[in-house]
C-alpha cells in the first residue's frame, strides 16, 4: 500500500517531462523523444538511480504505451486510402497502392534473414522480433516531416506516406499474431485477433450511423463545452474498450490501442480537428513522455560493460536497417527519380516510437536480452 501511494517517483518523472522540451528548444534537430529517453537514463538505473520501480509508474507507463499506439492508429485514415461515395483516386495513387504492399512484403522478406543473421552473429534477440523492428516505420515521425516540407501533395510524399502507413499497421498486426503464438502456441486462440477486427467493424458501422444522427449531434454540441468535453471522453472510452478487449482476449494492448485509434478518423466530423488536437495534447502532454522517460530509466547501460561486443552491433544493425528499407524502395524507381527514391528510402527508415514499444515488449517476454534491448534502442 505504501508503495502504491508513493507519488515522489512520478513527480520526478513529470518534472523531467516539463524540463526536457525547454532544454531542447534550441536544439531543433534532436527529437524530444530522444531527450526524454536520455533524461530517463540520467535518473535511472544507469545514472543517479533516483527513480526505482513502483506500481504507479508501471500503470502510467502502460497507459503511455497505449496512448502512443492510439495516436499512431489515428494517423491512419482508411477513407483516404479507400475512398467512398464515388470518389476515385488518380492513376498514380492506384499504382502506388498496388506497389506499396509489394514493397512492404519485400522489406519483411529481407528483414527476416537480417534478424536471423544478427542473432547468429551474437545479438541475443528473437530473430522474428528483430525482423519486426527492422521492417517497421514510425509514421508519427514521418507524417509531420512530410507536412512540414509540403511533400504530401507530391508523388514522393504519397509513396512515403503509404509505405509508412502500411508498415505501421502490418507490423503491429503481425507482431500481435506472433506474440499470441509465442505465448499460447499455434491454437484456436490465434483467431482471437480476428475478434478485435469484428469489434472494429461494429464500431465503424454502428458508431458512424449513431454518431451522424441529428439528435445525437445536438446532444454532443450541447456537451462539447469546456467542462464536459464529451467528444474527448468518448474517444478515450473507445481506447479503453479496445485495450480491455485485447486484455480479455489475451492479446498485447498495442493492437487494441492501435485499432481504437483507427476508429477515430472514421467517426470524425470535418469540424472535429480540435478534438484531435486535444487528444494529442493529452497524450503527448502527459502519458507518452512518462513512457519514454521510463524507457530510459529502465535502460541498463551497464550490460554493455559486461558485454562490450553488443556495441559492435550498433553499426551492423544500422547497416541492415538501411539495406532492408532501401532495396525494396527501389521498386518506386520507375515512378520517381533516383534522388527521390533514395530520399524516400531514408525517410521510411525512420525508427522511433513503435520500434521502442516492440523492444520494451520483447524484454518483458524474454525475447530480447538486456544487451540487445540497449543496442536496439540506441
Amino acid at each position: 500500500m505504501e508503495e502504491s501511494l508513493n507519488y515522489l517517483p512520478l513527480l520526478v518523472v513529470l518534472i523531467l517531462a516539463f524540463l526536457v522540451p525547454l532544454l531542447l528548444s534550441k536544439v531543433r534537430w534532436l527529437p524530444i523523444v530522444v531527450g526524454e529517453i536520455a533524461a530517463g537514463i540520467l535518473i535511472g538505473r544507469s545514472g543517479l538511480n533516483l527513480v526505482e520501480h513502483s506500481a504507479i509508474l508501471d500503470i502510467m507507463s502502460n497507459m503511455g504505451l497505449a496512448f502512443l499506439m492510439f495516436l499512431a492508429g489515428m494517423e491512419i485514415n482508411l477513407n483516404q486510402l479507400f475512398p467512398v461515395n464515388g470518389r476515385s483516386q488518380s492513376g498514380e495513387d492506384q499504382s502506388l497502392l498496388k506497389l506499396t504492399p509489394v514493397v512492404y512484403l519485400l522489406t519483411l522478406a529481407l528483414s527476416i534473414p537480417g534478424g536471423l543473421a544478427l542473432n547468429a552473429l551474437g545479438l541475443n534477440g528473437n530473430p522474428w522480433l528483430l525482423a519486426f523492428i527492422l521492417s517497421a516505420t514510425s509514421l508519427g515521425v514521418v507524417l509531420p516531416t512530410l507536412k512540414q516540407h509540403e511533400l504530401m501533395p507530391t508523388l514522393l510524399g504519397r509513396a512515403v506516406f503509404y509505405s509508412s502507413l502500411l508498415a505501421d499497421f502490418l507490423t503491429v498486426l503481425l507482431l500481435t499474431v506472433f506474440l499470441t503464438v509465442f505465448q499460447n502456441g499455434l491454437n484456436i486462440e490465434v483467431l482471437s485477433v480476428s475478434l478485435l477486427f469484428v469489434a472494429f467493424l461494429i464500431f465503424y458501422q454502428l458508431g458512424e450511423r449513431v454518431y451522424r444522427l441529428s439528435a445525437i449531434q445536438s446532444v454532443i454540441r450541447e456537451l462539447s463545452h469546456v467542462t464536459v468535453q464529451i467528444k474527448v471522453r468518448g474517444a478515450i472510452t473507445i481506447l479503453m474498450v479496445f485495450v480491455v478487449l485485447a486484455g480479455v482476449l489475451g492479446l498485447e494492448i498495442v493492437l487494441g490501442a492501435f485499432m481504437a485509434g483507427m476508429v477515430i478518423p472514421l467517426l470524425r466530423a470535418p469540424d472535429d480537428h480540435e478534438v484531435i488536437d486535444k487528444l494529442e495534447a493529452f497524450g503527448y502532454g502527459f502519458f507518452i513522455p512518462i513512457f519514454f522517460i521510463l524507457v530510459g530509466v529502465n535502460l541498463d547501460l551497464g550490460v554493455l560493460v559486461d558485454s562490450p561486443r553488443a556495441l559492435l552491433f550498433l553499426p551492423a544493425l544500422f547497416l541492415v536497417a538501411l539495406l532492408v528499407k532501401t532495396l525494396p524502395m527501389l521498386l518506386f524507381r520507375r515512378m520517381l527519380s533516383l534522388r527521390e527514391t533514395l530520399a524516400g528510402a531514408a525517410l521510411v527508415n525512420t525508427h522511433l516510437s513503435i520500434e521502442i514499444a516492440v523492444a520494451v515488449i520483447g524484454v518483458r517476454l524474454g525475447l530480447l536480452d538486456p544487451a540487445a534491448n540497449v543496442t536496439v534502442i540506441l
